[in-house]
């Protein structure tokens, strides 16, 4: 008997002794898979072990969270069986699996205690069949004179016959979900049943064409549904709409058409109740606006006839409708100040004595900015002055000259860079761009004469380039034809050198260099006959000289060769040594110092091999014996090294290389398995992580909370961008993904049309990976790197985003605005709260492109300088899409700010294209302070 089948025998047995007292364990249920669709059990707990009775199973299994999934690896697949432990509890079940290429179900739900014992009941029903089915087979059958085996196998025969029997009685009948438990019955005994087989395909192909007729059926049924309430809803006949989208979600729970156009229409009906409302509030309004603009009429009135009584009377009358009206309050105040002025009038003329020398300590503050060109805080001081005398016509007159010096600064600016990028192009020799730059110069100052003399001086240098040109077309003609005698003349000198008459080709190349005394050529030839004729004469005397040289050589070498060979006779290894090496000096390319030299040395080093080949092996050896393969190596290398040939050193090695390998290889197994666990924890991490983000967008979508449902969908989408991770988990996120990327749309198409074309809810209005691909070299994630702060701790952050939300809220109060290149900055409100400034501002974008806000920064400007407010916290850096506008709040410290001081706003983009300067008078900061 095979291994695997004893194994499943011994398993079998096992199962069937364990199965008395364990009621919630699914046994023999016998499940048709195939190879193109995966089949999910479904079980109570999601902590499951798998383990199959054969070796090499035909079929595929994962486990998911409290499912498994199984499909065939190939067709035809042979039935095996597969053990599941499933815990707490525990529970032990075991399933049958066999290929089948038509199967109709593909999920089986055990997913409660309950139904998997009632799964257990409906087996042990079928079980009790069969044995009934068998037994009496066995009794209607003669008796044979056959072995046991023959008359069991007989006996099990007729079970199944009449099983089948059966099965074709149900079939007739059309009950087909009878039959199909009958023939899978007969499969579950003879799964090589052909017969069996057949009947169950054809039954499942009858179960699938119900099914499809069914489910056409409900499809029908559905559309015709959604047509009609289509019908209503462009008829406006909404609450019929609404009926038959419910009657059609009845029926498909979950068509998402049908539930979103039921929040459509919900959302058009409160639309519409919401305007009906604010229809009868405008009204009711208009009413109490005439009636308090008629009290406040007759109560002007007394306050023209200098009737202060009467007035503060009606204007007090006003507040008592419209507790909240600022025209009235602020009247009676004016009304109380005009008496209090009327009583203290001396005091005031002293006081405006006061205020005329802080007018000349203004004037005189401006006036000194003015004069140190520093016209920004100067007119920030005349301003402050007209405030004080607002008819002075000399401060006009000033401030008219502050303007027209910014002006000339502003010329001054584009003069010197339109003469920066002349001079620059006449230097590098591009003339026609330095004279349009000059001459563009010469337009902002006409009495500058430095633009016209350098147009003058180009000019010139054209006019010096054309004659250069006529002298070197000259000039050229001539070379030409001294290029012709200098050319003869060289090769007349070449043809005599050749023929080694060096007096002739010494005269014509001295010729030569006389007609282009420039050229290398005849120079080097008469350098090279001077050489000729001089080394004739050196050879000579070089000859007589090294023969004297051979002589003395040879009378060294053969003295060092004797003194060597007595040296070596004596065993004076060490002085027979000098000798040769002196011989080989001499002579280097004689072999016999060469070889005297070997045979010295070898003599010397032979003593010290053995010792040291020894002593590499021992430390080799211990290290080994340690497992410190490294070290053990190194020393085998060092042995084999003064050994070549020895192979116990060799063999060493070899053996320790296989050990290091071999460690190499578990270790790098054990990494890649924990990496694999690591990273199936991660996606699943994920996994939850993007699901929950979408079960909150569920929750804010029953609320109408679409700021929260955007957010949660952009999460969603952003952990989980496509389906790829999620076949994992067996989870159909196709549909989820397409529909989260529709429903984005919708929510923005629908604040847009409800809000306004300018509204827009979300500061970074793109996925992650969209934004990516889009700009890849920023980081959304983190505030722009030049972007300063003051350190807060987590408190105090949480306290600022909740202020930013309550200022958000708020109505504007300001308007104050710059603009640069389409994008307009403007400061909304003001906000003071426990010693921190929050600043709302709105930035609009009108240009065709996107406005990336990057680093922003508060600064005081005041006569001795320049003081930065670095914020403490900002909301957010926007990315402003064309034709919208996005409000932000910046946070920092509250300042002392003077009358006459002035506050700058500077924002710049991230693209480090555009910036935005926007001046905040210093009186509306401390008005909003005072408030």
């Amino acid at each position: 008997m095979k291994p695997e089948k004893i194994y499943f025998v011994l398993f079998s047995l096992m199962l069937s002794a364990s199965s008395a007292s364990a009621q919630n364990n699914i046994i023999g249920d016998t499940i048709f898979v195939n190879t193109d669709d995966e089949l999910q059990i479904n079980l109570p707990s999601d902590n499951i072990e798998l383990r199959w009775t054969s070796l090499n199973p035909a079929y595929a299994t994962s486990p998911g969270p409290s499912s498994i999934f199984v499909h065939a690896k190939t067709e035809n697949a042979k039935c095996s069986n597969l053990s599941v432990f499933e815990g707490p509890g525990p529970r032990n079940h075991n399933f049958i699996f066999c290929y089948q290429k038509n199967i109709s179900k593909v999920i089986y739900d055990y997913s409660t205690v309950k139904k998997v014992q009632q799964r257990i009941k409906e087996i042990e029903t079928r079980d009790e069949a069969k044995k009934l089915v068998a037994k009496s087979a066995s009794q209607d059958q003669p008796a044979q004179k056959t072995t046991t085996t023959a008359a069991a196998e007989e006996k099990t025969s007729g079970g199944y016959y009449l099983t089948i029997e059966e099965g074709d009685k149900a079939l007739k009948n059309g009950l087909l979900n009878e039959a199909q438990a009958k023939f899978e019955e007969v499969l579950s005994v003879k799964p090589d049943n052909e017969y069996s087989q057949k009947k169950l395909v054809d039954i499942k192909n009858r179960i699938a064409q119900k099914e499809a007729l069914a489910k056409k059926e409900l499809s029908d049924k559905v559309n015709a549904l959604k047509t009609a309430a289509n019908k209503s809803f462009n008829d406006k006949k909404y609450d019929e709409a609404i009926k038959g989208y419910t009657d059609a979600l009845a029926l498909q729970p979950n068509d998402v058409f049908s539930k979103s156009q039921i929040e459509i229409i919900k959302n058009n009906k409160a639309e519409n109740e919401l305007e009906a409302k604010q229809a009868a509030e405008r009204l009711a309004k208009k009413e109490k606006d005439d009636k308090i603009d008629a009290m406040r009429t007759t109560a002007m009135k007394a306050f023209n006839d200098k009737r202060y009584d009467d007035a503060i009377t009606g204007y007090n009358a006003v507040l008592v409708i419209s507790p909240n009206d600022l025209l009235s309050t602020k009247q009676i105040d004016i009304i109380q100040k005009i008496k209090t002025e009327n009583e203290i009038k001396k005091q005031q003329e002293a006081k405006n004595k006061d205020r005329e020398a802080t007018f000349k300590i203004i004037l005189a503050n401006a006036d000194k900015a003015f004069d140190n060109k520093e016209y920004q805080v100067a007119k920030a001081g005349y301003l402050a002055a007209k405030d004080l005398k607002p008819n002075d016509a000399s401060i006009d007159a000033k401030i008219k000259s502050i303007n027209s010096k910014i002006s000339d600064k502003e010329n001054e600016d584009e003069y010197n860079a339109a003469i920066s990028i002349a001079d620059e192009a006449k230097k590098a020799g591009d003339y026609e761009k330095a004279k349009t730059a000059y001459t563009k110069a010469s337009k902002f100052f006409s009495d500058r004469k430095y633009p016209a003399d350098q147009i003058a001086e180009i000019n010139k240098i054209a006019a010096d380039l054309v004659a250069q040109q006529e002298a070197e077309k000259q000039r050229q003609a001539n070379e030409s034809q001294n290029n012709t005698s200098y050319m003869a003349a060289i090769e007349k000198a070449d043809k005599a050198l050749e023929k080694k008459d060096y007096s002739g080709a010494k005269s014509i190349y001295t010729q030569a260099v006389s007609l282009k005394p420039e050229e290398v050529y005849p120079k080097e030839k008469l350098t090279e006959i001077a050489i000729l004729l001089d080394n004739a004469d050196k050879e000579k005397k070089a000859k007589s000289e090294s023969d004297a040289l051979a002589n003395d050589l040879n009378k060294k070498y053969n003295q060092a060769l004797e003194k060597g060979k007595a040296a070596l006779e004596r065993k004076e290894y060490n002085i027979a040594k000098a000798e040769y090496t002196k011989a080989s000096e001499l002579k280097s390319t004689e072999p016999e110092p060469k070889d005297r030299l070997d045979f010295i040395e070898k003599r010397i080093v032979g003593t010290d091999v053995d010792s040291k080949y020894d002593a590499a092996v021992a430390k080799g050896n211990t290290a080994l014996a340690e497992k410190n393969f490294p070290v053990a190596l190194e020393n085998y290398l060092e042995a084999q090294k003064v050994k070549p040939l020895e192979a116990y050193a060799l063999n060493q090695v070899r053996a320790v290389q296989d050990l290091i390998t071999r460690d190499s290889i578990i270790q790098a197994e054990s990494q890649r398995k924990e990496a694999i666990k690591v990273e199936e924890e991660v996606r699943r991490k994920r996994f939850e992580e993007g699901m929950t983000a979408y079960a909150n967008y569920e929750i804010a979508a029953q609320i109408a909370n679409y700021e929260d449902q955007l957010l949660n969908l952009k999460h969603f989408l952003n952990i989980i961008p496509d389906a790829s991770e999620l076949n994992t988990y067996q989870f159909n996120a196709g549909a989820k993904i397409d529909f989260a990327k529709k429903k984005i749309d919708a929510i923005r198409a629908y604040l847009t049309r409800t809000k306004g074309s300018y509204y827009q809810l979300e500061a970074i209005p793109y996925l992650s990976k969209d934004l990516e691909k889009k700009y890849e070299s920023i980081n959304f994630t983190a505030p722009p790197e030049e972007q300063a702060f003051i350190k807060i701790n987590s408190d105090g952050y949480n306290e600022s985003i909740k202020t930013g939300k309550e200022l958000l809220a708020e109505k504007p109060r300001l308007t104050i605005a710059d603009s640069s290149a389409n994008i307009k900055l403007t400061v909304q409100a003001i906000s003071f709260k426990e010693g921190d400034a929050y600043f709302k501002f709105v930035i609009t974008n009108n240009s065709s492109a996107e406005f990336l806000t990057g680093p922003m920064q508060l600064s005081l400007v005041k006569k001795n300088g320049t003081v930065k407010s670095d914020p403490a916290y900002i909301s957010s850096f926007p990315i402003i899409l064309p034709g919208k506008e996005f409000v932000i709040v910046y946070k920092t410290k509250v300042i002392e700010v003077n009358d006459k001081d002035v506050l700058f706003l500077d924002i710049n983009d991230r693209l480090k294209t555009k910036k935005l300067h926007l001046a905040i008078p210093a009186r509306t900061y401390n008005e909003e302070k005072a408030r």
